[in-house]
C-alpha cells in the first residue's frame, strides 16, 4: 500500500508546481538541474509551452507587452532544454527538442510582428501616468499656482508620449484616443474654474499696485485683438521696470499690447536680488509672474524665463502663458547707463524678439517626406501628335493618336535614409519605365500597321527639405521611342512617319507639398538636351535637324497606409524641332512638333 501511495505520489508531482515558473521541472531530488526521461515529462512541458504560445497570439492585439513575455518564456525554453535534458535516451530527446524547435519558431515569427510595441505601450503608460499626476495636483491654497500645474499638465497632454503609437493594436490607439480626449475636456473644465479662483484671489491680495498713466499709455493696445493681460505679484515691496523704464510698483495687473517685454524687478530697500527676464504676453489667457524671495521654495510646476546671457543651451520655445521668478541665478546689477565709460547693452524692442533656438528634431520615420524605398506600379494612358510646318511638297503625313494603354514602373531610392537623417538621406536614384500594350496605327484605308512605343529614365536625384515643402533637382539619362512599319505591305496609302527615338540628358526641378499627413502635391519641369532622334535625324528625312524638349507633370498622392499609397499624375511632352533644310533636300520642312500626353494612376509600397 505504501509503494502505490509513494508512485501516486512521485506522478502527481510533476503536475503540481506553480504555473508562473515553467522551467526548471524538478524530477530528482538530487538533481535539481536534470529532467527525468518519461513520457508524462515531455507531454507536460509540450503542454505548457503550447499554452504559452496560444496566451501570446490571443494577447498580439490587447497587450503586446504580455503577448512579449509570453513568447520569450518559450525561446528561453528552448535554450535551457538541451542542458536539461542532456540524460535523456537518444530517441526522446531528438524528438522532444523537434517539436520544441517548432514551437519555438513559431514563437519567434509571431515575436517579429510586435516589433517595439512594447516599448511604446510602456512609454504610454508612463505618458498617462505624469498627466494624470500633473491633473490631480492642486494647491488649495494658492489658486494662480494650482492654475499653473495645470497648465504644465495641459502643455504635457499636448505634447503627447514623444513616441509613434503606429506599432501599437488597434485597441490601444483607440483606448489611448478616448483618453486624450477625456483628458482634454476634463483638463479645459478644470483650467478655466481655477482661472476665476485666480481672479478671485488677485483682486484681494494683489489689487494695490497700477501702471502709471505714462506707462500705460506707451503700449496701450490699438485693438481688442491685441490686448493681453500682465499680473505681477511679489510678497514684498518691488519696483517693476518694463524695457528699462519705472512703471510702479508690485503687486501690479494691466492691459498691454500683446508682445515681448523685458521686465525688471527691483527692491527698494535691497532685501532680495533685483531679477531680469524676458516675458512673452499673449492675448486671451493672462501672463502670471509670481516672484518670491530668496529662502521660500519654489511651488512645483514654477519655470524660470530663460536668461540668454547665462544660458549656453536654453530651452525650445513653448507656449507658456505663466512664468515665475525665482532668485536662485540672478543676474549682475545693471551700471548706470550715463557712465560714459561702461558700454551697456540695450534691451531688445517687444517688437524684434530675441527668440531661444528651437530644439533639435530627432529622426522619426514618419519625418521623411518620402520613404527610403518606393515602388511604383500602374498604368498609363498616353496620347500623341505630330505634325510638320511648311511641307512644301507635302509628303510628310502627320499623326494624331488619341489614347493608348501602357503598362508603367516606377522606383525611387534613398539609401542614406535608412540610417541617418543627414545630408545623406536626400540624395537617392530614381528610375521610370512604361511600355505600350497592344498599339496598332491604322491608315486610311482601314488597314493596321504594327507599332511600338516605350519609355525610359534613370538618374540621380537630390532632395532639399524645407518644412512640409521638399525641393528636388534630377539629374539623368531620357529616352524616348516610337516607331511605325511604315514598310509593312498593308501601307499602300504610303504614309510617311519616321520613327522617333530621343536620347537625351534630362534635367527636372520639382516640388513636394505635404498639404496633410495622407496628402502630398507636386509639381515638376524638364527640359531635355537631345543627344540622338532615330529615324527622323537620317538622310532620308532630315539629317540635319535641332530638336528640343520641355515637359511638366502635376500629382497627388494619397497615403491610404503607413506602407500603401495611390499616385496619380499628368504628364505633358513637348518636342519642338527645326528641320534646316536645304536645297536640293529629298524632304523640304520649316520644322515639327511632336507632343505626348501621360495620364498615371500607380499603386506606390512604401518600404
Amino acid at each position: 500500500m505504501r509503494v502505490h501511495l509513494l508512485k501516486i505520489l512521485f506522478a502527481l508531482s510533476f503536475f503540481a508546481f506553480p504555473c508562473s515558473t515553467l522551467f526548471p521541472m524538478l524530477a530528482h531530488a538530487q538533481d535539481s538541474k536534470s529532467l527525468r526521461d518519461s513520457r508524462g515529462v515531455r507531454k507536460s512541458i509540450l503542454r505548457r509551452l503550447g499554452r504559452a504560445l496560444k496566451r501570446g497570439k490571443r494577447a498580439l492585439k490587447k497587450n503586446p507587452c504580455r503577448a512579449k513575455d509570453a513568447f520569450d518564456s518559450i525561446l528561453n525554453a528552448q535554450n535551457e532544454l538541451p542542458n536539461q535534458t542532456s540524460s535523456w535516451r537518444r530517441r526522446n530527446k531528438r524528438s522532444f527538442l523537434r517539436s520544441v524547435g517548432k514551437l519555438a519558431r513559431q514563437a519567434k515569427r509571431y515575436k517579429g510582428r510586435l516589433r517595439n510595441s512594447c516599448e511604446v505601450q510602456k512609454r504610454l503608460e508612463e505618458h498617462q501616468s505624469e498627466v494624470s499626476k500633473l491633473q490631480r495636483a492642486r494647491d488649495a491654497k494658492n489658486n494662480c499656482e494650482a492654475y499653473q500645474q495645470i497648465d504644465e499638465a495641459e502643455k504635457k497632454l499636448k505634447q503627447g508620449p514623444g513616441i509613434s503609437i503606429r506599432p501599437l493594436p488597434r485597441a490601444w490607439k483607440k483606448s489611448y484616443s478616448r483618453w486624450y480626449k477625456r483628458q482634454k475636456r476634463n483638463i479645459s473644465r478644470k483650467k478655466g474654474k481655477v482661472l476665476r479662483a485666480c481672479r478671485r484671489q488677485w483682486r484681494k491680495l494683489y489689487a494695490s499696485g497700477k501702471f502709471p498713466r505714462s506707462c500705460k499709455r506707451r503700449w496701450r493696445p490699438r485693438s481688442r485683438r491685441q490686448r493681453g493681460e500682465l499680473w505681477i505679484g511679489v510678497d514684498q515691496p518691488a519696483m517693476i521696470f518694463v524695457n528699462n523704464e519705472a512703471c510702479g510698483t508690485a503687486s501690479i495687473r494691466t492691459t498691454l499690447k500683446a508682445g515681448r517685454y523685458l521686465i525688471r524687478i527691483a527692491s527698494p530697500t535691497g532685501s532680495f536680488s533685483e531679477q531680469n527676464l524676458t516675458v512673452l504676453v499673449k492675448r486671451g489667457s493672462p501672463t502670471v509672474l509670481l516672484f518670491r524671495p530668496e529662502g521660500k521654495s519654489e511651488p512645483m510646476g514654477m519655470r524660470t524665463a530663460p536668461n540668454k546671457r547665462q544660458d549656453l543651451d536654453p530651452p525650445p520655445r513653448r507656449r507658456d502663458t505663466t512664468v515665475a521668478i525665482t532668485p536662485e541665478d540672478p543676474p549682475p546689477r545693471r551700471v548706470a547707463q550715463n557712465d560714459p565709460t561702461i558700454r551697456t547693452r540695450r534691451a531688445p524692442p517687444p517688437d524684434m524678439p530675441e527668440d531661444p533656438p528651437p530644439a533639435r528634431k530627432t529622426f522619426t520615420p514618419s519625418d521623411k517626406v518620402e520613404a527610403p524605398l518606393w515602388i511604383g506600379i500602374g498604368a498609363r494612358f498616353f496620347s500623341r501628335t505630330l505634325y510638320y510646318n511648311d511641307d512644301i511638297f507635302g509628303e510628310l503625313s502627320p499623326y494624331n493618336l488619341l489614347m493608348a494603354p501602357a503598362l508603367a514602373l516606377q522606383m525611387h531610392w534613398y539609401p542614406g535614409a535608412h540610417f541617418t537623417n543627414g545630408p545623406l538621406a536626400h540624395i537617392g536614384l530614381v528610375a521610370e519605365f512604361s511600355y505600350a500594350l497592344g498599339l496598332e496605327s491604322r491608315t486610311p484605308d482601314g488597314k493596321t500597321l504594327p507599332t511600338s512605343a516605350y519609355q525610359l529614365q534613370a538618374g540621380l536625384r537630390g532632395r532639399f527639405p524645407i518644412g512640409p515643402i521638399s525641393l528636388m533637382l534630377t539629374a539623368g539619362y531620357a529616352l524616348q521611342s516610337f516607331q511605325i512599319d511604315t514598310k509593312n505591305p498593308a501601307n499602300e496609302s504610303g504614309l510617311e512617319i519616321p520613327g522617333v527615338e530621343y536620347h537625351a540628358l534630362r534635367i527636372e526641378a520639382r516640388a513636394y507639398w505635404a498639404i496633410h499627413p495622407r496628402i502630398g502635391l507636386f509639381l515638376g519641369s524638364a527640359y531635355r538636351v537631345i543627344l540622338g532622334a532615330g529615324e527622323i535625324a537620317t538622310d532620308a528625312y532630315f539629317p540635319k535637324i535641332w530638336i528640343g524638349q520641355v515637359d511638366a507633370e502635376a500629382g497627388l498622392d494619397i497615403n491610404i497606409l503607413r506602407w500603401f499609397a495611390i499616385r496619380t499624375r499628368f504628364q505633358f511632352n513637348h518636342y519642338f524641332s527645326s528641320m534646316n533644310s536645304q536645297p536640293g533636300d529629298r524632304r523640304v520642312a520649316g520644322g515639327a512638333v511632336d507632343q505626348y500626353a501621360n495620364i498615371d494612376l500607380f499603386l506606390v509600397f512604401r518600404l
